[in-house]
């Protein structure tokens, strides 16, 4: 018996009133929370109780030591998640924070360069509502998109139109009278070829029915990249100008001529000429007042498109309504 239970303490009580009362072993080993075990024999049963020899603590420490480890790296574990965890929280908490205020100076960068850019363009509107020449500006499709009241001024209006519709804009080549179409304008040049037009010469018709001579100019506009993003024509208006270089060409050919004929007629016929030619004039005539009862004015010397005109027509210079013509009057 004691060979086969030596590491344990063994009590053996007896449990049925017709064995002899006794216990075997050590009482105390009841009190030590033992492992029972009912044995039943035919006169009765024992209970067999057992121990280790040294008792609950020693036999389980290497156990509880093992559990003590797992539950000491369980909580290291636990501990390291935990601070990974906070530490991701505050790491992220402290991206955000900074990508915010990285936004906000961004933002505010932003609102600087934006009023900035109001401000310029307020202060361009201003200049160009200054200018004493037209100026147009187109998008990149050719569409005029604004004009300053000097633009205004010059065409008596103005029409905000596509590119194609410009042909409501009436023009004819100074030098030639041909009538411009939408796409000689050069507008329409600048968007569809990126070629600058500087100081085409146009006489015009205004939207309010006056006639004016023009130097139209367009140049396109480019982006970083050299792609057109649009035009800006410009419209000055020499109608005095050239009148007035009309006026002095005239006269300084005349000066010539009156320097060169000797005889009343053919200085007459070169003046005439002159006046079309240089004063480009349609038909010019000089008349003599004759004074007889009609008072009637004489074609002496004409030259251009006289039609019949002179023949056709009774001029004189009395009170009658043949003499309140331009001719009658002066």
């Amino acid at each position: 018996m004691d060979r086969v239970f030596d590491p344990l303490s063994i009590l053996v009580e007896e449990l049925q009133a017709d064995i002899s009362d006794g216990a075997f072993g050590n009482q105390a080993v009841f009190d030590q929370m033992p492992i029972p075990y009912t044995l039943h024999i035919p006169s009765g049963s024992w209970i067999l109780a057992a121990i280790p020899q040294n008792g609950w603590q020693d036999a389980i420490l290497p156990s509880m030591r093992i559990f003590d480890i797992i539950g000491y790296t369980m909580i290291l574990l636990i501990g390291l998640l935990v601070y990974q965890f906070t530490n991701h929280q505050v790491r992220l908490s402290m991206a955000v924070l900074d990508r915010t205020q990285a936004l906000n100076q961004e933002l505010e960068s932003h609102r600087h360069t934006e009023e900035a850019l109001r401000q310029s363009e307020t202060t361009l509107r201003q200049i160009l509502e200054l200018l004493p020449v037209g100026v147009w500006v187109s998008d990149k499709n050719g569409k005029l998109i604004s004009a300053n009241r000097a633009s205004q001024q010059i065409w008596g209006g103005a029409k905000l139109v596509e590119m194609e519709q410009l042909g409501e804009y009436e023009g004819w080549w100074a030098d030639s009278k041909e009538k411009l179409k939408a796409e000689d304008w050069a507008l329409v040049k600048a968007i569809r070829e990126g070629i600058s037009s500087l100081d085409e010469m146009i006489n015009i018709r205004c939207f309010d029915n006056t006639y004016k001579t023009i130097y139209n100019s367009a140049v396109p506009l480019r982006d970083i990249n050299n792609q057109i993003i649009g035009a800006v024509v410009v419209n000055q208006d020499i109608t005095e100008l050239r009148q007035t270089n009309q006026v002095l060409r005239l006269l300084n050919r005349v000066q010539q001529a009156l320097s060169r004929h000797k005889n009343e007629p053919d200085l007459l016929d070169e003046v005439c000429k002159i006046a079309v030619e240089t004063g480009q004039y349609r038909m010019a005539w000089v008349g003599m007042a004759l004074d007889d009862a009609n008072r009637t004015i004489q074609p002496v010397a004409w030259a251009g498109s006289e039609d019949g005109y002179l023949q056709d027509t009774h001029i004189t210079w009395g009170e009658d309504i043949h003499g309140q013509g331009p001719a009658g009057i002066s």
